[in-house]
């Protein structure tokens, strides 16, 4: 099977929120999607557009 660059690669869902990194005093956590092409397998070259990751902050105390 060909790769058919007429249908584009996707992105793919967003895993779950991570650990935090941190257990106190703020720390970060993220999570990762993977761009896929048209057959739903993970390109190691992406082309999608976006961003592959997204951070949030976790642990702040207030």
């Amino acid at each position: 099977i060909l790769f058919s660059p007429s249908l584009g690669e996707r992105w793919g869902e967003w895993s779950a929120w991570s650990e935090c990194s941190r257990t106190c005093d703020g720390g970060a956590t993220y999570q990762e999607r993977k761009c896929l092409d048209s057959y739903a397998r993970s390109r190691s070259r992406a082309s999608c557009d976006g961003e592959r990751f997204r951070y949030n902050t976790c642990n702040i105390e207030v």
